[in-house]
């Protein structure tokens, strides 16, 4: 058996396939005692990578298994297996797991209190903050802005040029690049629509726009007091910061910032390393550089090298001159030397030859092969087709098209995209230190090389205990996770649970076996279905048929609660079945007729840890119970929590207009229980009318009328920070019911990773902890982190934290957040993790998902029962 001391060296040394007498100091221990209990011990090896000693309790020596672990401790198990596996989602998972042979040692005891805070405080860098041991990857500038003037443009429109909405601003950025690149001057921002602003007087009579008339408006000086004024200051300030790095990175963006170098090139598909980057600034003239390090994916492959038939509608696509993403129509047949009726009458030659974004002789051997032209449409767009050569549309570097164009490149960039605290936290120091003081309109603004653990400006602190009981089970029992469930019991089992359970006529030992851990499953959290009832499939028939032969078999008047759908395997090697992912879409749509909610499971995976526990609790949810809420309720004044979300989808059909929108809201009562949901019809276009929007809010208000017999006093909705629906109507309808109300923006991403400070390095951070700003409603928050089995590298790589910003309304930010993060705790479609998100938008966005899809039927009313889990 060979030694290797983890403490020293990084397990990517370790050759895999082994076992080892390991060594290592104890960061932490996690117990999951679900199904299959185990512990986890949690170190950091060599190489400063979160790293899990697996101890399994049906395998390994009890007397490892039921150790007391301190932390800080350090440890040599013998016998401990060295593998990489893969899991079901095709990630490659790097696991140390506990032999029955194996031996323990404690090698040394933790340090001492004295000797802890001695060495902590030599560790820790001479800063303000007062706010723990949590940090965000931010760096401050080493002064506070003085007062700037900046001079405003206006463009006019010339005549027959009436751009509106979201195509206004989107000529107005074309419109700044032209003055850019004819003025050579930085910075040029835009204030609005129509508007420009620059930090220097521009020699705007030079400049020749085909669409517009530039005038100057006049100078004025900056007021940090509004938001508007800080946003361009923070972008001007971030466009000379890229300026002074274009000789060291490829520059796409503030917030695309690659390194040259390639970290994986395979298969048409490069992977580099990635910095986004976010100036902000603050009513208090402070100004913070956000930095977040990750990766991302960049294609070679344009589609002159497919071949036509492998150019399908709804293939994720982008110009190779610009971030931009688009859907494949299809193949025209017209070539890039036809005119088409786009920019005047040219043809797409002619197009680019005339615009400066791609090298001339490119477009000369463009013009020589004549190839066809490419239709497509935006994918968050209106439905405007745009043609393009086919030599400047590259896949996009999504995983769709990975898994089919470039299986060996997706394989192996998987485990460098899963990056550690440590490896984040340095990459970022190491930015920050190389950027040269930047001259700004003469004065010069550094930043400090030591990342921000708060000052009086942004205080991080923890929100609640993250291992605090902050759910709510059977009989008023509470517990910290979703895992409890199984052993505390759902807070409240369907009314009715009456079960269909749909599944192909071959009946295989597998299925069986699955359908029967889940009956048993159902009665252990307290949910037994009152009856079951089958309904099978020929899984050789197609999707359509089998479909339509489903819907043949349960007939309108049913008076089935819920459906579980076993779907047919892949390649059974001895009959040609339908394609499960088709059979999913169609049952759906059939479901959806019937007024049913349901849950699918494929056939191979009713053998895996998590998937049966899931499905129960799915189904409890289809059929209308409740599986947890918040215990004691969430904090504040709000009654009622809608989250809105919409969604952008392509249409395959022929005569669609290419890109399917639809909206749904979803209702969480302030124990967070799920009251139900609301969605809107399939639509064309590019965003929901005010008035749909409108619509589903009040069928979601009125659901709690019907409810209590009240309106709601105070309401909370959370909508995706990225969509820019007009909630006008909503607020304008609530303001007419005297119901108070907060808008709350939910960003998926924040600017910076939040990370824990562990004396010499830093670490995966504990969930609830949160940076919260002193003069502004918005705060950064890790509603994902330790203790979270999955919180660490080997797993999903650093948690994202999520951006929280009151949009409108008076409850304070401390508590909006707190709200957030207990509703992210409050999944009720998992049992091994929480969610990162709020299931109030996570939930709107799969509704609407669903709705776009056709798996939802329309609602007139609020309805209880959910079917999108």
């Amino acid at each position: 058996m060979k030694p290797v001391n983890l403490d020293k060296n990084s397990l990517n040394d370790v050759p895999v396939g082994d076992t080892y007498a390991v060594r290592f100091t104890l960061d932490a221990v996690f117990e999951n005692e679900g199904q299959y209990p185990r512990r986890n011990l949690k170190f950091t090896d060599g190489g400063g990578d979160d790293r899990t000693v697996t101890i399994w309790k049906n395998s390994a020596p009890e007397e490892i298994y039921e150790a007391d672990y301190d932390r800080g401790a350090t440890y040599l198990i013998t016998a401990v297996e060295y593998e990489i596996d893969e899991g079901n989602d095709g990630e490659r998972y790097q696991n140390l797991t506990v032999q029955s042979d194996a031996k323990l040692l404690e090698m040394s005891g933790p340090p001492s209190t004295e000797e802890a805070l001695e060495d902590g405080l030599a560790e820790t860098p001479d800063t303000s903050a007062t706010s723990g041991d949590h940090g965000l990857t931010t760096f401050r500038a080493t002064e506070n802005l003085p007062d700037y003037d900046v001079y405003e443009y206006e463009l006019v429109p010339k005549r027959g040029f009436r751009p509106s909405g979201e195509n206004a601003l989107r000529a107005t950025y074309r419109a700044r690049r032209k003055v850019r690149q004819q003025l050579d001057v930085t910075p040029v921002v835009v204030g609005s629509a129509f508007k420009l602003v620059s930090l220097v007087k521009l020699a705007h009579e030079r400049v020749d726009l085909p669409r517009f008339e530039i005038n100057e408006v006049g100078k004025r000086p900056v007021a940090f007091a509004d938001e508007d004024d800080r946003e361009i200051l923070g972008e001007m300030l971030g466009e000379v910061l890229k300026d002074s790095k274009r000789d060291q990175y490829d520059i796409h963006g503030i917030d695309k910032i690659l390194e040259i170098e390639p970290v994986i090139e395979k298969e048409g598909f490069r992977l580099h390393e990635r910095y986004n980057l976010t100036v902000e600034v603050l009513p208090t003239r402070a100004a913070y550089l956000h930095v977040d390090y990750r990766h991302r994916i960049l294609s070679d492959k344009t589609l002159d090298q497919l071949d036509e038939d492998e150019i399908h509608p709804g293939l994720r696509v982008t110009p190779t001159y610009r971030d931009m993403g688009l859907y494949v129509i299809g193949v025209g047949s017209e070539t890039v030397t036809d005119k088409l009726h786009i920019e005047g009458n040219k043809s797409l030659v002619q197009y680019h030859r005339e615009e400066p974004w791609v090298d001339p002789a490119k477009v000369q051997k463009i013009e020589d092969a004549d190839r066809k032209v490419i239709w497509t449409v935006r994918q968050r767009g209106d439905g405007t087709e745009m043609a393009f050569p086919p030599e400047l549309l590259a896949l996009q570097g999504h995983p769709e098209n990975l898994a089919r164009f470039a299986p060996e490149f997706a394989e192996k960039q998987r485990l460098n995209t899963r990056l550690s605290a440590e490896q984040c936290i340095s990459k970022a120091e190491d930015f920050v230190k190389q950027l040269d003081p930047l001259q700004f309109d003469g004065h010069t603004v550094e930043f400090e090389s030591d990342p921000l653990v708060g000052d009086e400006n942004v205080s991080i602190r923890g929100l609640f205990d993250p291992e605090a009981d902050v759910l709510q089970f059977s009989d008023g029992k509470t517990g910290t996770h979703p895992s409890d469930v199984t052993s505390l019991g759902v807070y409240e089992a369907p009314d009715s649970f009456r079960v269909c359970h749909v599944r192909m006529e071959k009946r295989d030992k597998r299925i069986q076996r699955g359908w029967s851990t889940l009956e048993s499953k159902l009665e252990q959290i307290g949910a037994p279905p009152d009856s079951v009832e089958e309904v099978t499939f020929d899984a050789t028939m197609s999707p359509d048929q089998l479909g339509m032969e489903i819907a043949a078999e349960i007939p309108d008047d049913h008076d089935y609660d819920a459906v579980f759908c076993t779907l047919p395997p892949k390649n059974t090697g001895y009959f040609d079945t339908a394609d499960p992912e088709r059979v999913y879409d169609e049952v759906k749509k059939v479901l959806a007729t019937k007024d049913l909610n349901s849950q699918f499971a494929h056939e191979e995976t009713l053998d895996e840890r998590f998937t049966i526990i899931n499905i129960a609790l799915g189904l409890v949810a289809a059929a209308g119970g409740i599986p947890f809420t918040i215990e004691r309720a969430l904090p504040g004044e709000s009654e009622l929590h809608l989250g809105i979300d919409v969604t952008h989808q392509y249409d395959e059909s022929a005569n669609g207009n290419h890109v399917h929108l639809a909206a749904a809201t979803t209702a969480i009562h302030a124990d967070g229980a799920v009251l139900g949901y609301t969605s809107s019809r399939p639509q064309s276009g590019e965003k929901i009318p005010p008035k749909d929007l409108k619509e589903i809010v009040k069928q979601a208000v009125m659901g709690f009328r019907t409810r209590y017999d009240r309106y709601p006093n105070h309401i909370t909705i959370h909508r995706d920070g990225f969509a820019n629906e007009d909630l006008g109507e909503v607020e304008k309808f609530l303001t007419e019911l005297d119901v108070a109300y907060d808008v709350v923006e939910i960003r998926k991403q924040a600017p910076a990773r939040v990370l824990k400070y562990s004396g010499a390095h830093f670490d995966t951070p504990q969930k609830a902890t949160a940076a919260i700003y002193e003069d502004l409603p918005k705060a950064i928050v890790a509603t994902f982190g330790e203790p979270e089995t999955l919180a660490s590298r080997e797993s999903t790589g650093l948690p994202q934290p999520i951006t929280v910003e009151r949009v409108h309304g008076d409850t304070p930010i401390e508590t909006l957040t707190a709200q957030t993060y207990l509703l992210s705790q409050a999944h009720v479609g998992a049992s091994n993790a929480t969610a990162r998100l709020p299931i109030t938008t996570m939930y709107a966005d799969l509704a609407s998902t669903a709705a776009a899809r056709q798996h939802l039927p329309p609602t007139n009313k609020l309805r209880d029962k959910i079917g999108f889990i």
